[in-house]
């Protein structure tokens, strides 16, 4: 299959008018149980990486809130209080009205006609799914506890066989869906196992045309490209960063024959572990052409340089202060730390998820020769 990038082009250019739709508004009128005032925000995701707040509202206990804001294709969209964490999460489309109650538990509600309707009713049959499944599961459990074997062989065949049908009930609504909510399935699910890029591509082909010109289809071809650009063999994603000082670091400014791009956090025990073992290979080779850029993921700099100054390191250290949102975190398509890139001299990555003596055996074979 041809680089999704290309399948993006293509789409922008048969169905350009995605972008081009006039602007409908969107309005959700609602409360807020558990907080006696505060602002809302109302966010839709712009691409894989980034999200636009298209709406803003002050609300209090007595009058409760409305958010409006303007759309021009269907969309996931997330009620955020600010100064919070987490938010509530239904489906918007342009030129529909919603009503919310919103609170921290159950009793919080979005409901609205079309796309929302439709989530809610596939999450009422998921979550009666589920209840069931696990009753079945429980009996299963209770009898093979008791040593009622036949019992619970038969409860065993009950189980698998509800669980083939809920599956192809699933498979069924996902069939006659060719639209957004597809392809927010789709996408939630290759996030969440951190599929590699064949597999979401394998996933992104199983969709039909509404669902990848739909925002969360756009989203699962990005993810793909951004994380096979950070696969070994490729060209190493380019960056800069900042080091406690302030000065900028671009990866392929950096001067080496090898280089190692280390993401680490100071709060992640693995990586601090691992530490003593890089200081023994930078200090084996650096001389010889290897060089490290240390990529924190701290929002602390304060946290960042004392662990950086315990742990006794070195080399090159650069962060965003943004944590998890660090965008070349991103870039990588990092989602646990510590992760390692060994990027040759002519900036392509040569090997990843080495560490330890794995990674001391790598890097004398290429600079030892």
């Amino acid at each position: 299959m041809q680089h999704y990038l290309h399948t993006l082009l293509c789409m922008a250019a048969l169905g350009g008018g995605l972008c081009l739709h006039a602007q409908q508004p969107v309005k959700i009128t609602g409360t807020v149980e558990g907080v006696d005032a505060g602002r809302l925000l109302l966010i839709v995701p712009t691409s894989e990486t980034e999200t636009d707040t298209i709406a803003t509202a002050d609300f209090d206990a007595a009058s409760g809130f409305t958010l409006e804001g303007t759309l021009s294709e269907p969309t996931g969209a997330q009620i955020m209080l600010e100064n919070y964490s987490g938010g509530f999460f239904f489906f918007a489309e342009p030129g529909k009205t919603y009503e919310a109650h919103l609170v921290n538990g159950p009793g919080s509600y979005i409901r609205g006609e079309g796309l929302q309707a439709d989530w809610l009713d596939y999450q009422a049959q998921l979550a009666d799914i589920t209840a069931r499944r696990d009753s079945m599961q429980r009996a299963f459990n209770e009898l093979r506890a008791q040593s009622k074997f036949r019992s619970a062989s038969e409860a065993n065949k009950r189980l698998e066989a509800y669980t083939r049908e809920s599956n192809a009930q699933v498979s069924r609504f996902l069939a006659s869906r060719d639209d957004i909510l597809n392809a927010y399935i789709g996408y939630t699910y290759v996030c969440q196992r951190e599929l590699p890029p064949e597999a979401i591509r394998q996933q992104y082909d199983r969709l039909g045309n509404g669902a990848r010109q739909s925002i969360y289809g756009r989203m699962m071809a990005q993810r793909a490209d951004r994380l096979a650009a950070a696969t070994k063999g490729n060209p190493a994603p380019d960056f800069t960063l900042e080091t406690p000082e302030g000065k900028p670091v671009t990866l392929s400014q950096v001067p080496a024959k090898l280089k190692i791009v280390d993401f680490w956090a100071s709060w992640c025990g693995p990586c601090r572990l691992n530490n003593p073992k890089l200081k023994e290979i930078y200090a084996a080779y650096k001389d010889k052409g290897l060089e490290i850029i240390g990529v924190s993921l701290d929002t602390d700099k304060q946290r960042w340089t004392d662990a950086v100054a315990k742990d006794g390191l070195p080399w090159i250290q650069v962060s965003s202060l943004k944590g998890w949102k660090c965008p070349v975190a991103s870039l990588y398509g990092i989602s646990v730390v510590p992760a390692m890139f060994v990027i040759d001299a002519s900036g392509r990555i040569i090997a990843t998820e080495l560490r330890g003596d794995a990674l001391k055996q790598f890097i004398a074979q290429q600079l030892d020769k």
